[in-house]
């Protein structure tokens, strides 16, 4: 009995761990989206528009960017 016992506690351990696993993964791809469009969005103007990055308009949508998160964030 302990046996059987035992062989199902490590069954449910590997299922636990896979399931943290997937956890961790889901959390670090959705820590990573921020910058990711942070990234997308200044390549994007940069290239498509052919000015240079200035600090004015990247500080300017790092601000804008983060009031948006904050107000999406307490609907959620």
């Amino acid at each position: 009995m302990t046996k059987y016992i035992n062989v199902a506690r490590q069954r449910e351990l590997d299922h636990i761990w896979h399931l943290n696993m997937l956890q961790v993964f889901i959390h670090q791809v959705v820590s990573m989206a921020p910058i990711a469009s942070l990234v997308a969005m200044f390549s994007l103007y940069v290239g498509v528009r052919g000015e240079p990055l200035t600090a004015a308009v990247a500080f300017t949508t790092l601000s804008l960017v983060d009031m948006m998160r904050s107000n999406m964030g307490r609907f959620g």
